[in-house]
């Protein structure tokens, strides 16, 4: 194989061997204790902040679908919570580390939260 080739298929291997080892994983659902605590102060209603924060502690842990859940009954109780606006969005992002998850429809998404 000349010299070009060699880098060639040295590139094609690297490239197919990042998605082989990749994987798709879903965690196992936490118990809020093992979460870990997290306080944003934030401009919303007092009451929201147990629920901010607990959707925040969730986002960070990468548990989006919860997050969203959990930013979505804070803005039931204040539709004013931008912070809340902003979870959703962030989790509908996903996780910012894998490559290639930016799909036109996922970023229409987070854009119109």
């Amino acid at each position: 194989m000349t010299r070009p080739g060699t880098v060639v298929y040295a590139l094609f291997l690297a490239l197919c061997a990042g998605r082989l080892t990749a994987q798709e994983h879903v965690m196992p659902q936490r118990s809020g204790d093992r979460l870990g605590s997290v306080h944003f102060a934030t401009s919303c209603a007092p009451s929201t902040a147990p629920g901010s924060d607990h959707a925040i502690a969730l986002l960070h842990s990468f548990e989006f679908g919860a997050a969203i859940s959990g930013f979505t009954r804070v803005l039931d109780a204040d539709s004013t919570c931008a912070i809340a606006r902003w979870g959703i969005a962030l989790s509908r992002w996903g996780n910012p580390m894998l490559i290639g998850n930016r799909t036109t429809a996922s970023l229409d998404a987070g854009r119109r939260a």
